[in-house]
């Protein structure tokens, strides 16, 4: 369905409907999917083409008029306009009301929705799911859903402990009465090996099972899967058709999906894949854009930018992007936060312009805005500088996975930059980063054991340590390379050669410390006890990619 029932916009009211979100995919149940009766179902159809919700009004007008006469699928349906503010103020009491007198009529639409609601209006956890399972035990399809991506995701507010097992249990009930969503779900788990072995065989056959129950969603991930041979026999001709499929059916980021993969393309030497068009990925987001598909928006801000697939057009982007920042998509903001600070696309330069925009994004926990505000809030560009308020946003950012910004929050604190000095927390931080192929990581741990410097010092660790960082392009690592080589006698580069063919596997020897050199420049003093730590992880299996050297200029 491609309609505001399923868009962005009702998803959210939906969610938010009682202020916490619901279980993603145990869902509610939706009128048109249900109701039988030619009046209730012609009123149950017209909401599927509707873009505002306040334009569902003669519709609540028509379906409250047949609740009256106390039917199942009419108290149904309006415990469902009630409780998602379609054609009227949203009243989660009387949508309640509305779905009991469903149940108690035996429709397991108003069990599952019901229970549900009662779940994000904190009622008993009990109960509530109690409602959902009577009605997927009874072989309700959707709510056999429901259960299962419950406890997929895990409720322990409620009660339920994530149970991967149980989850895939409920699916395959699911899935064999013919649920889409249910199918397209357990494809996902096995194309992922979630819960399961890994198959990718049988995950495109539950894909392929729900795309052709319709399942756009199903349709997109399959098409991806064949296009790109991804676990399957690659087939560029059947992949497309799908994406053509879901684009026919008006599948919101069908088309960005499709001009994705025509961007960078799938074709190689021995697969004969998508090859890549840049003009025909133009024109897909262009039509995507559009048709109002926000993702569409900075990436033909991102084309005209480059000039990919058309003409340059640096003031042309900063419109997309202006698009995108009004239509408050976070990368935007933040790209348009870019030009501003560049002064790039007819724009002024403006440092606190850029600023602001950089914080708008921050707050939606957009992470290459919260790196960039933290950049600005420890060098005092655009704002007053604040080390402490620079360290939290970079805490922000780290928390979100981004290993530049781990890896700059522990220099900061094993520098002291906002007046303490952690160590410990600091080599952690490098020792996570540096195993996942972290160039700048593998510098500061190569540092710190290179001087011993709140940890035991180990010169063949710091050499294996820049030796990866130079190989995998970083000139730092190639210069301290350099530079300890000359701080260590022959014999001790023998040993550092040694160790570092042998992969490290003496790791667990006497280290034989810190290089020998003249006193080193001032550092910031070690805490009283250096914290106690383990060897330095053996070095990744390859070198890693040079990293940038500030947050991704720009993210796509």
């Amino acid at each position: 369905m491609c309609s505001f029932l399923k868009s962005p916009a009702f998803i959210a009211v939906v969610a938010a409907m009682a202020g916490m979100a619901v279980p993603a995919r145990a869902r509610f149940i939706q009128p048109d999917e249900v109701v039988t009766e030619p009046a209730l179902k012609a009123a149950a159809d017209k909401l599927k083409g509707l873009k505002e919700a306040k334009d569902a009004e003669p519709i609540f007008k028509t379906i409250q008029a047949a609740a009256e006469a106390g039917g199942a699928e009419a108290q149904f349906a309006l415990g469902y306009l009630l409780h998602s503010g379609l054609g009227t103020e949203r009243s989660n009491e009387k949508a309640k009301e509305a779905y009991q007198k469903a149940v108690a009529q035996g429709n397991p639409a108003a069990k599952n929705n019901l229970g549900l609601l009662q779940l994000a209006t904190g009622e008993d956890p009990k109960k509530s799911i109690g409602l959902v399972e009577e009605a997927a035990n009874a072989g309700y399809s959707p709510a056999q859903v429901s259960m299962g991506q419950l406890f997929l995701d895990g409720l322990p507010g409620a009660g339920i402990t994530k149970d991967l097992d149980q989850a895939r249990v409920w699916f395959e009930r699911a899935a064999d009465a013919g649920d889409d969503d249910a199918a397209l779900t357990l494809g996902m788990m096995y194309e992922n090996g979630t819960g399961v072995t890994a198959d990718q065989d049988k995950a495109a056959v539950l894909l392929k099972k729900s795309a052709d129950k319709g399942n756009t969603d199903a349709m997109i991930r399959l098409g991806a899967k064949l296009v790109g041979g991804q676990g399957v026999k690659a087939d560029a001709e059947k992949g497309k058709a799908w994406f053509e499929k879901a684009i026919a059916a008006g599948a919101p980021g069908a088309k960005v999906a499709l001009a994705a993969i025509y961007e960078t393309g799938t074709a190689t030497a021995k697969v004969a894949g998508v090859p890549k068009d840049s003009a025909k990925a133009f024109t897909l987001y262009s039509e995507a854009a559009e048709a109002g598909d926000l993702a569409a928006y900075n990436k033909l801000g991102y084309f005209y930018e480059q000039g990919i697939g058309v003409a340059k057009d640096e003031a042309k982007a900063a419109d997309w992007y202006k698009k995108g920042t009004a239509k408050n998509v976070p990368v935007c903001i933040h790209n348009l936060a870019v030009f501003h600070e560049e002064g790039k696309g007819g724009l002024k330069k403006d440092e606190k312009e850029a600023f602001n925009l950089y914080y708008r994004a921050a707050l939606t926990a957009f992470t290459p805005s919260q790196i960039s505000l933290a950049i600005r809030y420890r060098e005092g560009r655009g704002v007053m500088q604040d080390t402490q308020a620079a360290l939290a946003w970079f805490e922000r950012a780290m928390l979100n996975g981004s290993a530049d910004a781990a890896v700059s929050y522990a220099a900061m604190i094993e520098a002291g930059e906002a007046g303490f000095v952690n160590y410990e927390a600091a080599l952690k931080i490098y020792r996570e980063a540096a195993s996942k192929g972290h160039g700048p990581a593998m510098i500061a741990l190569g540092s710190m054991m290179e001087e011993g410097r709140g940890v035991p010092g180990d010169f063949r660790q710091a050499y294996v340590l820049y030796q990866y960082a130079s190989k995998g392009g970083m000139k730092e690592g190639t210069e301290r390379l350099d530079k300890l080589k000359k701080r260590l006698t022959p014999a001790q580069v023998k040993i550092a050669e040694d160790y570092s063919a042998s992969g490290g596997r003496d790791a667990a020897a006497p280290a034989p410390g810190p290089a020998p050199a003249p006193a080193p420049a001032e550092k910031v003093t070690a805490p009283d006890k250096p914290a106690e730590v383990a060897p330095a992880p053996a070095p990744p299996a390859k070198p890693p990619a040079k990293p940038p050297a500030k947050p991704k200029r720009n993210p796509r």
